[in-house]
């Protein structure tokens, strides 16, 4: 509020003394900032502000032990509480109009730093001019942080010992604690270093990579992957994956092109080819929602109001080696949402697949045993009808689920092959798109299961498909850390 001595606005000063808290009121005008009304500045904020080398003009407004010194303001009650520089009363009044004008004139070429109060001050234009001056700031430091990711240096091709083999791993076995003369904690690079018998920054890049397991009988009781360097107890047990399975095209750059939409509980994103969804057992560094996060800086999305602070998960998957839109979540809420339209065959799910032969147009339905499939085992075979033998009641039907496809499009392509273009109403695991695309004479190129081994894709074919994503030229640069 105004008071008789000029523009000043009035604060309380609370002061901690052998745990009794004493109130002065006090006229406080910081040069650059106007505190609000009732605002409390406590004795490290003034502090904080002269070590910052802020001036600030402090006037007594009621009777209280203040003195005044050379130079210098102090409280006789908390010597703490000493401004560097201060104006009398005299001096205040005389000069509070040129105080008024030095300070108006430092809050407008101190706007980006401290926009309060000149935005009570400053015209309408002068607002929309900080707000264009600072998105085109925030615009800037949002590329200089990409840049400065794509010039760091990524997990390269000598992480592994040998040819990837991402199902075998070595289990260190607990070590000699203190109660053995052993050490408490040990730097988990270490450990695998020694166990391996390789160079210490090779073992640091397999943990960075997410290739590093550990279990801990104590506490978690369950497998945690490890994703960065870190200490661990010697009861834990280790379980590395000296030779992970790597997924280049996670070092595209074309990440902010693939991202169709961002809000604040989903985030679509066009999968590029050769790159899982989930993270794999032995690689937890180069799948989807991780490599976008690391390429794209999600905080330039959701900023101060929203950030992104939880992992991205993605809703659905579709196959490593396939492409297109994925819909990942930015909570767990998000993903009960989504699951519930997949229940209620709200969501309509569309593939192009590159095919040996034709497909007519149509709808197309075959059946399959519901089976408790085990890891490791194959799916159920498909029926174009249920076989009579195995119906002898009306109850036995219940043991089969149905996979239904249409055929909306097709194309030919050189080479004898064609795109065809299926619409379901799941994810595509239950309606065996693939499996079903084989039975009707027209697998997919490449189809190992269906093909015995596959057959290489006619260079036509694949020129009409659209080449593959190149990796970034610093994926095979050397680790990170």
């Amino acid at each position: 509020r105004r008071t008789s001595t000029g523009w000043a606005e009035v604060a309380t000063v609370a002061m901690e003394e052998e745990g009794q808290t004493q109130q002065s009121t006090c006229a406080l005008m910081l040069r650059g900032r106007m505190p609000l009304m009732g605002e409390k500045i406590l004795p490290e904020d003034i502090l904080r502000l002269k070590k910052e080398e802020r001036e600030a003009y402090l006037y007594r407004v009621e009777d209280a032990p203040l003195r005044f010194g050379a130079g210098q303001l102090v409280d006789e009650d908390n010597p703490a509480l000493s401004v560097g520089r201060y104006f009398s009363p005299r001096q205040f009044r005389e000069d509070k109009l040129e105080v008024r004008r030095r300070m108006v004139e430092r809050d407008l070429a101190n706007r980006a730093k401290n926009p309060w109060s000149s935005f009570a001050l400053a015209s309408h234009e002068d607002r929309e001019l900080y707000a264009r001056v600072s998105a085109s700031s925030a615009g800037l430091a949002a590329r200089r942080r990409r840049l400065e990711e794509r010039g760091r240096l990524r997990v390269g091709d000598d992480v592994g010992t040998g040819a990837p083999s991402p199902d075998a791993y070595v289990e260190v076995r607990p070590r000699p604690g203190p109660e053995e003369d052993g050490p408490e904690k040990e730097a988990v690079n270490a450990v695998v270093a020694r166990a391996l018998g390789i160079p210490l920054a090779k073992a640091s890049r397999l943990v960075n990579l997410g290739a590093v397991w550990c279990y801990d009988e104590y506490y978690a009781k369950a497998w945690e992957r490890i994703k960065r360097d870190s200490f661990v107890e010697p009861h834990c047990v280790l379980r590395v994956f000296p030779n992970p399975e790597r997924f280049r095209t996670c070092y595209v750059e074309d990440w902010r092109d693939r991202v169709k939409r961002v809000d604040s509980d989903f985030v679509v994103v066009d999968k590029p080819p050769l790159l899982p969804c989930f993270a794999h057992v032995s690689n937890g560094r180069e799948a989807l929602g991780q490599c976008l996060r690391e390429a794209l800086n999600v905080r330039e999305w959701g900023g101060d109001a929203s950030p992104i602070t939880d992992e991205l998960v993605p809703c659905h998957e579709i196959d490593d080696e396939a492409s297109g839109l994925i819909v990942l979540s930015r909570h767990e809420k998000a993903v009960e949402a989504f699951n519930g339209w997949l229940l209620k065959r709200e969501v309509v799910f569309e593939f192009v697949a590159l095919c040996t032969g034709t497909v007519a147009k149509g709808t197309y339905r075959h059946f399959y045993e519901k089976t408790a499939k085990k890891p490791g085992q194959l799916k159920p075979a498909l029926y174009e009808e249920i076989p009579p033998h195995v119906v002898k009641g009306r109850r036995d039907y219940e043991n089969w689920e149905i996979a239904e496809m249409e055929v909306v499009a097709t194309a030919e392509l050189p080479g004898g092959c064609s795109a065809v273009r299926v619409r379901t109403r799941g994810t595509g695991y239950r309606e065996r798109v693939r499996a079903q695309l084989a039975m009707l004479g027209a697998p997919v190129l490449n189809d190992s299961a269906a093909m015995q081994g596959g057959t290489p894709v006619p260079p036509a074919a694949a020129a009409a498909a659209g080449l593959l994503p190149t990796p970034h030229a610093g994926a095979a640069a050397g680790a990170a850390g």
